[in-house]
């Protein structure tokens, strides 16, 4: 799949008369060896590392406060003139969702907004049960 080539990685996948792909109990032609044998040698197990290979810190220490992120309809608005995409879990796709804020006037203002302060409120936090429960009345 490189530079995004998907139909000439499927035609090679395919193709079965140079290549292809193998079953792990076929014989490599090359290495004369059993296919999963191969892969085994070329792919070790892990290994987990000794506690004192680790770095030492004191139980104590105490992360500061981290610094608050802003957000702005701005930045969304910066955001959704790059948008593009096909539907993500939500079925809302780039097009549809860059159309909503850049080209419904006083709507999508608001609604830059409003994405501003929800990400605002992610970034900087965990909203309250309350928030995520209005959220999500259908």
């Amino acid at each position: 799949m490189n530079e995004g080539r998907l139909s000439a990685a499927v035609q090679n996948l395919t193709n079965h008369n140079k290549g292809g792909l193998l079953h792990p109990s076929a014989v490599d032609e090359i290495f004369g060896e059993l296919v999963i044998d191969v892969l085994d040698k070329k792919h070790p197990h892990a290994s987990v590392p000794a506690d004192n290979e680790f770095d030492v810190y004191p139980d104590d220490a105490v992360d500061e406060e981290p610094f608050p992120l802003a957000f702005y309809k701005e930045d969304v608005l910066n955001a959704a003139s790059h948008l593009s995409g096909g539907p993500g879990p939500g079925g809302l796709d780039g097009p549809s969702l860059k159309d909503w804020l850049l080209r419904r006037g006083t709507r999508s203002a608001r609604l830059r907004e409003t994405m501003a302060t929800i990400v605002k409120l992610l970034a900087n936090g965990s909203p309250e049960y309350a928030m995520f429960r209005a959220a999500n009345i259908t």
